[in-house]
């Protein structure tokens, strides 16, 4: 019995504390600190000055909503310079057909004088000097025609 009693004196003892202790009599806190809640970074997706930018803290905001607006006019005009660089560039490359075309016009061109000047050599009314430049002519722009 003497157990008894310890045992019942003893938990009534820690309740009696346990009570006593979580009274709050003149209505200060009990505890202070600092609760902090998790942070998000937001980011965007181009870079710019940013215009505008209306968050409130404590606020929620729901994924994809808008929160602020980029200028992102520097990044326009640098889009609108690389176009018209490329459009440079576009224009300055050599019309490869019509080249083409005009030495096709050009080698048979040689090709008809060429066989005019053996003609010619024929009657004796030439000499083979003029044939050989025909055929150094013809040579060198069929090689250019090879080469294309």
């Amino acid at each position: 019995m003497k157990r008894g009693l310890f045992k019942f004196i003893f938990f009534a003892s820690i309740s009696a504390l346990l009570i006593m202790g979580c009274q709050n009599k003149n209505g200060d806190a009990d505890a202070f600190g600092v609760i902090e809640a998790r942070e998000i970074t937001i980011s965007s997706e181009s870079n710019g000055k940013l215009l505008t930018f209306e968050v409130d803290e404590g606020n929620f905001y729901q994924q994809g909503e808008i929160l602020g607006i980029i200028d992102t006019t520097q990044l326009y005009l640098q889009i609108l310079q690389l176009n018209a660089s490329i459009n440079a560039a576009l224009a300055k490359r050599p019309d490869m057909p019509a080249q083409i075309k005009a030495l096709q016009d050009k080698l048979e061109t040689l090709q008809k004088e060429q066989i005019r000047i053996k003609n010619l050599i024929v009657a004796n009314a030439v000499s083979t000097q003029k044939l050989d430049e025909i055929n150094v002519l013809n040579i060198s722009n069929q090689f250019v025609k090879i080469s294309l």
